[in-house]
């Protein structure tokens, strides 16, 4: 039997900035990581080279506001954005 909980948080203000910088951050490097996903693949249909992909830490140097403290989001959403980039 599968079960399914519901939750509801009341976030303060303070809460509420910190959820939507940080999900903002992941979201954007997610979004990035697909498009550079993406442009590898159709590379590779055109050349037949593989190119390494790009981790999330490579946005930092490009991008300051994910250096921030409180965007500091896990190196764990490379593997778990890894299997949806498969299918590129």
């Amino acid at each position: 039997m599968l079960r399914a909980y519901k939750y509801r948080i009341y976030p303060n203000e303070e809460q509420r900035v910190f959820f939507a910088k940080t999900f903002g951050c992941v979201r954007f490097v997610y979004n990035k990581m697909l498009h550079d996903r993406q442009l590898a693949y159709q590379a590779f249909q055109e050349d037949g080279v593989k190119p390494k992909p790009k981790g999330p830490a490579y946005y930092k140097k490009d991008y300051p506001f994910l250096c921030s403290k409180i965007t500091n989001w896990p190196k764990r959403l490379a593997k778990r954005a890894g299997p949806s980039f498969d299918g590129c």
